[in-house]
């Protein structure tokens, strides 16, 4: 790919490709096409990029009794190729 508007070489010899695409914080996507001895363009479809952390915390509301302690069912996952910092924090309120 060249220049900022990112095209492809033209004309694309024939032939299979994977096209990738990457953005810092988002999962990488590929999409593999094959290009023949047509002039036509090629629709390789819409491509979204998802946000490569994920987390899932099932719970909303949780009441711990005084002295005690619970465990949460908290997930985070890194989808992406490179890594990621997360910053957690929990506060209390009062009742």
């Amino acid at each position: 790919m060249h220049g900022s508007k990112r095209f492809l070489p033209d004309p694309l010899l024939s032939g299979t490709y994977t096209l990738r695409v990457s953005k810092s914080s988002f999962a990488e996507k590929s999409v593999e096409f094959t290009n023949g001895k047509t002039s036509y363009a090629i629709f390789l479809g819409n491509m979204t990029l998802e946000y490569s952390v994920q987390y899932s915390l099932p719970v909303r509301n949780v009441t711990i009794p005084a002295l005690s302690y619970v465990y949460l069912p908290f997930t985070i996952t890194n989808k992406g190729s490179r890594t990621e910092e997360v910053d957690l924090s929990a506060s209390a309120r009062n009742i």
